[in-house]
C-alpha cells in the first residue's frame, strides 16, 4: 500500500471515529426525553416492515392503517434501500435504526471528502469539507429526527463525482456511479431532497458541459459526455423504478400530486424571515431540542466561505467555486421565500410539491462545506512562494473583515464571537509563522476549533427507541385487550402525537387495525372524509396534508362515518370529555368495554357495528367520489341497508338498481384474510354488492368463482363486486401493476449494468 492510499485511510478512518464519536456522545447519551419521528414515525413501520422482511413477506399493503394503505408505496421506510439492511433483516430494529444513522453520518463526511480529492483539495482540505458537512446542523438535526432524509442527502456528493469523472474520463462505470447516485435518495425515502438535489445536479452537469465547451480541446468529448450523462440519469430512475413508480401512484391520487399543495400548505411552518435564518446561521449554543439551526456550518466556516474566492486565482477551481457560491445563495434565496427566486422555484418540477421549503438548506450546508474546505487548501498550501503567500494574505484579509463585519453588525452568542476571534487569530498566526511545523500548529488549532464548534453545537435531548421501547407499554392492558377481541373490527384511538402509549402508529406497532394513524403521504379521500368525522375542521382548513389525527366531532353524524369503517372499539382518555357523553348516553349503542387496572385509557365497544364485509342489496349509483361523499353523509343514508356504488371514468356503463324496498344487508364469511389476501364467501337469496370496508386502491383485484370480477369504489373508500344470488366464492388479491412494472424495469436496469461491465471489459 502506497504512503499516499494510506494517508487517504488514515482521513477516511477519522471520519469514521468522528462519525461514532459524534453518535454515541451528542444524539445518544445526552438524550431525556422519549419522542420525535424516530419513535412516533420511524420505528412503528420499519418494525413493522422487519417483522414481514423476516417471515419472508414484502411489504406492499398495510392493513393496520386507517382501512388499509399502500405501505411500499408511502416512500418513508426504504424498503428496498440497500443500506437500511440492518434494521430490516439483520439486527433488531432499534439498534439497526442506530447503526444506519451512524453509517449516514460517515458517509456525508466520506463522500464529501472524496469529492473534495476529485476536484483536487488536499486531502487535510478535503477532511475539513467532508466534517463540516457531517456535523452541520442540517445533517446532525435529521441524523437524530428522521433517518430518511439524512438517507437522501449523502448522495449529492457522489453525483458531483460522477459528473466530474464523466467529464474527465467518459467512461461507463461513471454513468453507474450518477445512476447511483440518483437512485438511492429515492429508495432511502425522503423524495423532497431528491427533488432538490436533482435541481443541484442538473445544475452542475450543465456547468460542467459549458466548462467543456468553452475549452477547444474539450469540445470533440462533449458529445460522449453528455449521451452518458443522459445514460446516468435514466438508469438511476430506472434503478429507482421499484419505488418510483408506486409512490408516483399513491401521490397521484393523494392530496400532493402536482400542484396540489396551497402556498399555505408549503408555507405551513411560515415563511423564514431573513432575521431568523441569520441568527440560525451565528448561534452555536443547542437549542430546543438540542440542535443548531439547519443552516449552522460554524462559526469558522462563515469567515472560510468569503475567503474562498480568492481560489479566484486559480484557473482550476475558479468556476467551480462560482458554482458552489451560487449553490449556496440559491437555497438560501429559497429557503427565504420573500425572493423572486422562490417564485422561480415553484415552477420547476416538484417545487411545488412539497412543504417546508427550506429544507433545500442542505444544498448551501454542502457548498459551503465545500467552500471551506477550499479556503483550507489555500492555508495548507501556503508556503514560501510569493503567490501561496499573496493567497493566503489574501484569505486571511477579507476572513478578518468578515469576521470584524459580523461582530460589529450582527447580534449573537458570546460563545460565537468567542470563535470568530479565536478564528480570526490563528488564521493570521498561519500567515506569519514561516517555520512549517509551527505554522501546522495553527493550522490544527483551525481543524480543532471547527470540529469542537460543530460537535458542541448539537446536545440530543429527543431519546430513541434505542434508549428504551417500554414508553410504548403503559397502556398495554388496553392494547392488549383490542387485539385479543379486535377480530377483523377496526378501533378508534383518540390519540395525539407526542402521547407514546396511544400514539397513532400503535396500531401498526401491534397489529391492530386502527383508522387512527400519521402519514405524510395518503389518499385524498381520507383526508376529505376525515375533516367530516374531525371536530377540529369543521369551521377552519386544515392547512396540513397529513391524515390520520382524529379527534372524533361527538355527533351523530360523525359517529354515523366511522361506523361506515366498521369501527367497533373506541380507546378513549378516561376522563369524561364531549365524546365520553354522547358514547354513554341513553340508548347509545356503545358500552365500557374495558377498564384497566392502571393507565388512563378506556375501551368503548359498538357490539353492532357494521361488519367488514357484508352483501348490500340496495345501491344507489353515483358518477363521482364528491356525489359518493356527500351521499354517504346525509342524514338519510342507511349503511345497513344501502350502498353507494360509484361508475367512475366509465360514464357510459349502465348499472342495474338495486331492490326498491329496503332488504337489510346480509353478513358473509371472511374464511382467509391477510395483508395482500382476502377471500369470503357469500350465500345469498338475492344479488348485490358484496362490500368490503378496505380501501379501494389500484392493484386490488377481485374473482367470483375464480373468474376475474370488476370491483367498483363502494360508499366513497371501499371496495365492491357485484354478486348473483346463491352461494358464491370472492377472491381478493393485491397485485399493483405499478410495483410489478416497476420490479421489472429495476431488474433490466441491473441487467443492463451488468452488461455494460460485461461490454466495457472486453471491449479493454
Amino acid at each position: 500500500m502506497s504512503g499516499r492510499s494510506i494517508r487517504d485511510w488514515v482521513v477516511v478512518a477519522a471520519l469514521f471515529t468522528g462519525a461514532v464519536g459524534f453518535w454515541y456522545f451528542r444524539l445518544i447519551l445526552p438524550a431525556t426525553d422519549p419522542g420525535g419521528d424516530l419513535y412516533e414515525q420511524i420505528y412503528p413501520m420499519t418494525f413493522r416492515a422487519a417483522q414481514w422482511a423476516r417471515a419472508g413477506y414484502l411489504p406492499l399493503w398495510n392493513p393496520f392503517q386507517f382501512c388499509g394503505q399502500p405501505f411500499l408505496a408511502s416512500v418513508l421506510y426504504g424498503i428496498f434501500y440497500p443500506l437500511n439492511a440492518p434494521f430490516l433483516i439483520i439486527l433488531p430494529t432499534a439498534l439497526g435504526l442506530e447503526v444506519v444513522i451512524t453509517l449516514h453520518i460517515f458517509l456525508a463526511g466520506l463522500f464529501t471528502y472524496l469529492y473534495g480529492r476529485v476536484i483536487q483539495l488536499n486531502r487535510i482540505a478535503a477532511g475539513v469539507s467532508g466534517v463540516t458537512f457531517m456535523l452541520s446542523g442540517f445533517v446532525a438535526t435529521q441524523a437524530a429526527w428522521f433517518t430518511p432524509a439524512i438517507g437522501a442527502v449523502v448522495w449529492l456528493p457522489v453525483a458531483f463525482i460522477a459528473a466530474e469523472k464523466l467529464c474527465d474520463q467518459p467512461r461507463f462505470r461513471w454513468a453507474v456511479l450518477l445512476a447511483v447516485a440518483v437512485a438511492m435518495p429515492i429508495l432511502a425515502g425522503w423524495l423532497q431532497t431528491w427533488t432538490y438535489s436533482m435541481h443541484a445536479i442538473g445544475a452542475y452537469v450543465a456547468f460542467r458541459l459549458a466548462m467543456m465547451a468553452s475549452r477547444k480541446e474539450d469540445r470533440q468529448r462533449l458529445l460522449p459526455v453528455g449521451g452518458l450523462i443522459v445514460v446516468g440519469f435514466a438508469l438511476g430512475l430506472l434503478l429507482a423504478a421499484v419505488q418510483l413508480l408506486p409512490s408516483f401512484e399513491l401521490q397521484l391520487l393523494g392530496p400532493r400530486r402536482p400542484g396540489g399543495l396551497s402556498l399555505a400548505q408549503i408555507l405551513v411552518y411560515g415563511p423564514v424571515p431573513p432575521r431568523r435564518l441569520l441568527s440560525e446561521s451565528v448561534d452555536s449554543l443547542p437549542s430546543f431540542p438540542g440542535f443548531p439551526g439547519p443552516s449552522y456550518v460554524g462559526m469558522l466556516t462563515l469567515l472560510l466561505i468569503p475567503a474562498s474566492f480568492c481560489q479566484f486565482f486559480s484557473r482550476s477551481r475558479r468556476l467551480r467555486v462560482v458554482f458552489l457560491w451560487g449553490l449556496g445563495a440559491w437555497s438560501i434565496a429559497v429557503a427565504l421565500t420573500y425572493t423572486p427566486v422562490f417564485a422561480v422555484f415553484q415552477m420547476l418540477p416538484g417545487g411545488a410539491w412539497f412543504r417546508g421549503p427550506s429544507c433545500i438548506l442542505f444544498l448551501y450546508a454542502f457548498a459551503g462545506s465545500v467552500l471551506s474546505g477550499v479556503t483550507f487548501d489555500i492555508i495548507c498550501r501556503a508556503g514560501t512562494s510569493v503567490s501561496e503567500r499573496r493567497h493566503l494574505l489574501a484569505a486571511t484579509a477579507v476572513a478578518t473583515v468578515v469576521g470584524a463585519a459580523a461582530l460589529l453588525l450582527v447580534d449573537m452568542p458570546t460563545q460565537s464571537r468567542v470563535y470568530i476571534a479565536i478564528g480570526i487569530a490563528l488564521l493570521w498566526g498561519v500567515f506569519l509563522m514561516r517555520k512549517p511545523r509551527v505554522r501546522y500548529l495553527f493550522v490544527s488549532g483551525l481543524i480543532g476549533l471547527l470540529v469542537w464548534d460543530l460537535f458542541s453545537a448539537t446536545s440530543n435531548r429527543t431519546m430513541h427507541p434505542f434508549h428504551d421501547t417500554r414508553v410504548f407499554d403503559s397502556e398495554r392492558e388496553v392494547l392488549d385487550f383490542i387485539k385479543e377481541h379486535q377480530g377483523l373490527y377496526r378501533t378508534y384511538m383518540h390519540a395525539w402525537r407526542g402521547d407514546l402509549p396511544v400514539m397513532p402508529k400503535q396500531g401498526t406497532l401491534r397489529e391492530i387495525f386502527s383508522i387512527t394513524d400519521y402519514e405524510g403521504l395518503t389518499l385524498e379521500r381520507y383526508g376529505k372524509l376525515y375533516r367530516l368525522i374531525d371536530m377540529r375542521f369543521q369551521s377552519a382548513p386544515d392547512p396540513y396534508p397529513f391524515v390520520g389525527f382524529l379527534e372524533v366531532d361527538p355527533s351523530a353524524k360523525a359517529l354515523r362515518l366511522l361506523d361506515l369503517m366498521s369501527v367497533r372499539y373506541v380507546v378513549e382518555h378516561a376522563a369524561f370529555s364531549p365524546l365520553t357523553a354522547t358514547l354513554t348516553a341513553a340508548g347509545s349503542p356503545w358500552r365500557l368495554a374495558f377498564q384497566p387496572k392502571s393507565g388512563r385509557y378506556v375501551v368503548f365497544e359498538n357490539p353492532g357495528a357494521l361488519p367488514r364485509a357484508y352483501v348490500a342489496h340496495n345501491w344507489q349509483v353515483v358518477g363521482t367520489g364528491d356525489e359518493a361523499l356527500q351521499a354517504v353523509a346525509a342524514p338519510d343514508f342507511n349503511s345497513r341497508v344501502d350502498v353507494v356504488i360509484e361508475k367512475g371514468e366509465d360514464t357510459t356503463e349502465r348499472l342495474a338498481a338495486g331492490y326498491p324496498r329496503p332488504i337489510a344487508i346480509t353478513e358473509v364469511r371472511i374464511t382467509s384474510y391477510s395483508a395482500t389476501d382476502a377471500t369470503i364467501e357469500t350465500d345469498d337469496s338475492s344479488p348485490g354488492y358484496l362490500v368490503l370496508t378496505d380501501t379501494f386502491y389500484p392493484g386490488w383485484n377481485a374473482t367470483l368463482d375464480g373468474q376475474p370480477q370488476r370491483t367498483y369504489r363502494a360508499n366513497y373508500l371501499f371496495r365492491g363486486v357485484p354478486v348473483p344470488a346463491g352461494h358464491h366464492t370472492i377472491a381478493f388479491s393485491y397485485r399493483p401493476l405499478s410495483f410489478e412494472l416497476g420490479a421489472g424495469i429495476t431488474l433490466t436496469a441491473l441487467a443492463g449494468i451488468a452488461f455494460g461491465f460485461v461490454a466495457s471489459l472486453y471491449q479493454a
